[in-house]
């Protein structure tokens, strides 16, 4: 059996789960659970060839559909693959006993994990016996990241679990800014996506730079809860970025491409006032940057007013052409 994270799109119920009717009942308070908590207990699944197949835990992915349409996104779900052989039964009955005597309250998992690697276990020693997946336990365990203040009124319910997770990707000084921000009834202080935005800016995570990631000399920031990687310097990011841009545009340019167009950053490409045309005829390259740092390559377009006015000069021209041969006919008969 291994274990590992699996996005939502890739699940579907097995068609021999025993869970026939009644599964989709009553998934409030399992909602609630994961909402907060995200899922504990892996799903038991097998790869098929549409993506995995969920043998037990459908109430789970039922759950987490739920909240797929309420909030328009889930992160990937901790799911143990069946292998040739496995007993499906014994293994959930397994990994409900193990996940059972794990604390429910993230809070009460962080001290519970923390306390075993100050005995010496690794992640992978707590993640088995436990019966999570290894990123549960470095989630649960980034919550030592938090000064005292933040855990108490996430422990008094003052905060939802997604803004305390938020806070741990924060440096201490920033956690103590926020702090104030929150206790002072004259401020407001951001919660949920507006705080991750409010940390980092306009956010720059790892995956939007088409340079290697080793050149930034800068911080890198693991936000486990969301499995993204951020650039916590946007001045060196955008240095880095724009030196990979323009070497991608002289390569274009030695490729034969007769333009290549590098929009501002922010600037949408647009299809609808272009056309597409090719390397032969003239079509253009236009590498767009978003605010995020992403970049994107949109080979074989022409601006629509310029290949409109590139069309009437190839009319033109071969109007002209068509008057010298009247001509030039007109001339040999007289």
């Amino acid at each position: 059996m291994k274990l590992q994270h699996i996005e939502l799109s890739e699940l579907k119920v097995s068609p021999v789960n025993v869970r026939k009717r009644g599964a989709g009942e009553d998934l409030g308070e399992l909602i609630a659970s994961i909402r907060s908590l995200g899922v504990i207990q892996p799903l038991l699944v097998r790869p098929n060839s549409e993506g995995y197949e969920v043998v037990a835990g459908q109430r789970r992915l039922l759950a987490c559909q739920a909240l797929q349409e309420e909030t328009g996104g889930v992160a990937p779900l901790p799911c143990a693959l069946l292998e040739n052989g496995d007993d499906a039964t014994a293994l959930e009955a397994s990994l409900a006993e193990n996940v059972a005597r794990l604390p429910m309250d993230e809070i009460d998992q962080y001290e519970a994990f923390a306390v075993l690697t100050v005995q010496g276990r690794s992640i992978a020693d707590i993640a088995g016996q436990f019966g999570v997946t290894e990123l549960l336990v470095k989630r649960r365990l980034a919550i030592a990241a938090l000064i005292p203040q933040i855990l108490s009124v996430y422990r008094d319910g003052e905060i939802e679990a997604e803004t305390m997770q938020q806070l741990t990707l924060a440096t201490a000084k920033q956690q103590k800014a926020w702090f104030r921000l929150f206790k002072n009834p004259k401020e407001h202080a951001p919660t949920g996506r507006w705080l991750k935005a409010w940390l980092f800016g306009a956010e720059i995570p790892v995956s939007s730079a088409i340079f290697p990631p080793e050149r930034y000399t800068g911080n890198i920031v693991s936000d486990l809860f969301g499995e993204e990687r951020y650039f916590d310097d946007a001045e060196k990011f955008w240095k880095l970025q724009t030196e990979a841009v323009i070497h991608r545009q002289a390569a274009y340019l030695e490729e034969g491409w007769s333009n290549v167009v590098i929009m501002e950053i922010g600037a949408a490409f647009y299809q609808y006032d272009k056309v597409k045309r090719g390397k032969a005829k003239g079509g253009a390259v236009y590498i767009s940057c978003a605010g995020n740092g992403e970049i994107g390559f949109h080979e074989g377009w022409l601006d629509a007013k310029e290949a409109a006015r590139r069309e009437k000069a190839i009319e033109r021209s071969a109007n002209a052409g068509k008057q010298d041969e009247k001509e030039a006919a007109r001339q040999n008969r007289s």
